[in-house]
């Protein structure tokens, strides 16, 4: 499939006019795909000239799960014999990233940019959970679980943005460089029987910081941007 989609594209370079991109008239606003270190979304561009640019882009994440499971078997002293046990997760996910960018070279078709980026990543995650078990020899009870897990993560990137104008109309992109990451995340877990109050509650809070590179060239991190 790979091979497939190369292919297509080196045919639409090939037999797209060789045309300087400044002798045209200057195309402003551009939109596209753009899976991002901090996930895939959607992107809207603006050029203010043919060299400085300005993009936001966003994506959600979002999932939701729920289940439901009833049990049986031949031994009558199983007190637990069609006892619903249940668990329900969500998660809200999401991210949006400012970004500039500064052409710095350019050769007909190619060209590479200096591009920085400001990237927002939030999280709000929930699960909770039900069974019937026994909390002692003889005597058996509902469990409950509840767990809230939060985090924010800001990002900042400094790189180069090589580019490829397959046609006026349409560049293929990818970005690699430095990002400093900046993350806070907070969570609370909460576990109780149906015949006490809670028992037991956790509240655990963390500040990570990390330095890295990015940038590895494959297929599905190319940045895809049409012009209108």
């Amino acid at each position: 499939m790979a091979r497939r989609i190369l292919l297509a594209l080196i045919m639409l370079m090939s037999s797209a006019p060789t045309i300087a991109a400044d002798d045209l008239p200057l195309r402003h606003w551009g939109f596209g795909w753009d899976p991002g270190e901090s996930g895939q979304g959607l992107t809207m561009r603006y050029r203010f000239t043919p060299v400085w640019d300005l993009s936001l882009a966003a994506g959600p994440n979002d999932y939701r799960s729920d289940g439901e499971a009833r049990s049986w078997d031949d031994d009558d002293d199983i007190l637990d014999d069609g006892a619903t046990a249940w668990d329900d997760a969500r998660r809200e996910e999401g991210w949006v990233r400012l970004a500039t960018g500064a052409r710095i070279w350019r050769q007909d078709r190619f060209a590479v940019s200096a591009a920085c980026g400001l990237t927002y990543r939030w999280s709000n995650g929930a699960r909770q959970g039900r069974s019937y078990r026994s909390y002692s020899d003889e005597l058996w009870d509902y469990y409950n679980t509840r767990a809230q897990d939060d985090f924010e993560t800001w990002t900042v990137t400094l790189g180069l943005r090589p580019s490829w104008d397959v046609t006026t109309r349409m560049r293929i992109e990818f970005e690699a460089g430095l990002a400093f990451d900046r993350t806070t995340a907070e969570r609370v877990s909460e576990t109780w029987w149906d015949s006490f109050p809670p028992t037991t509650r956790e509240e655990a809070t963390s500040h990570d910081r990390s330095f890295r590179s990015f940038g590895t060239f494959d297929l599905w991190r190319l940045k895809f941007i049409f012009w209108i």
